[in-house]
């Protein structure tokens, strides 16, 4: 069984020992608002960072550097906590010998499931620059077309805001 809740904690070493002498097994933890508790919901890490990140990585690739270095750079970058974080883990990770599709994955549902599918296929191809462009490209295209689909609803919500004021205000004080 899963649960989900809020428990407060100086830290995570001491939230997953707690967790443990309670009979629970931890997946996940993010600090909550106040920084002194951790969540135990699962993370993302927003599009719009991985987009970025996808771009500057696939440029750094493009530009001769490791990928090792090319971690080492995007982390010294990175602002978002999580991300970092993140990022931190994966890099230690390619340093041991793992692959860059692996770490990722190792990282869970951290990441859009198709961002370690087309890190899989890049490195398997031998073109891990080209596939990064083409990821970068599709999460573009899925943005623009939730701008759009947000866009288009507006209109509908407002007529139907308006209809339902007007008609609640002619059944509750036009007609008695």
């Amino acid at each position: 069984e899963v649960i989900e809740k809020t428990v407060p904690a100086p830290d995570m070493e001491s939230l997953r020992t707690e967790l443990e002498r309670q009979g629970y097994y931890l997946f996940s933890a993010r600090p909550a608002l106040r920084g002194v508790m951790f969540s135990l919901r699962s993370r993302r890490i927003p599009q719009d960072l991985v987009l970025i990140f996808a771009q500057e990585f696939a440029a750094l690739i493009k530009a001769g550097l490791p990928v090792v270095q090319s971690l080492d750079v995007m982390l010294e970058r990175q602002a978002h906590p999580a991300f970092r974080q993140s990022l931190s883990g994966v890099r230690d990770r390619v340093k041991s010998g793992t692959s860059l599709s692996d770490a990722f994955l190792s990282e869970g549902n951290l990441y859009p499931p198709m961002f370690a599918a087309s890190i899989v296929a890049g490195e398997r191809s031998g073109s891990l620059e080209t596939v990064l462009r083409r990821f970068a490209v599709h999460l573009k295209i899925a943005r623009q077309l939730r701008k759009k689909a947000v866009s288009a609803s507006v209109y509908p919500l407002v007529l139907m805001t308006a209809m339902l004021g007007l008609t609640s205000l002619l059944v509750v004080g036009i007609i008695p």
